[in-house]
């Protein structure tokens, strides 16, 4: 009887260790906005265990992109800016898990066309 037991209970042990093998965890990664009266904005996107070569980020004026492997855990993150920013604008490092990305908020009128009068 014990051993019909350790059969029934050692097959789902292998299926479930298996799918874990396979299995990806997708996770939110903690992050920070910070916005200065200067017209710039920082971003700090807590990354802990990923390698720099990992890091795959997309920004345009309105939104950006993250996705970031670390062995069996995705991290993603896709938010739309509050204002418009300015992409060429854009500093970004990575440092001991913290990826950092800052720039300039847009100027509204930067794009503007002047009417003479």
């Amino acid at each position: 009887m014990s051993m019909i037991h350790e059969k029934r209970n050692s097959e789902p042990i292998n299926e479930i260790s298996k799918e874990k093998e396979k299995f990806e965890y997708k996770m939110r990664p903690i992050h920070y906005w910070n916005f200065e009266t200067d017209g710039t904005w920082e971003l700090e996107i807590h990354l802990p265990g990923v390698k720099k070569e990992e890091i795959k980020l997309k920004i345009l004026e309105d939104m950006y992109d993250l996705n970031a492997l670390r062995e069996n855990v995705r991290y993603t993150l896709t938010e739309y800016f509050p204002c418009a920013i300015n992409p060429r604008s854009i500093d970004a490092r990575y440092d001991n898990g913290l990826l950092y990305i800052k720039g300039k908020i847009k100027d509204p009128l930067a794009d503007a066309i002047e009417i003479k009068v």
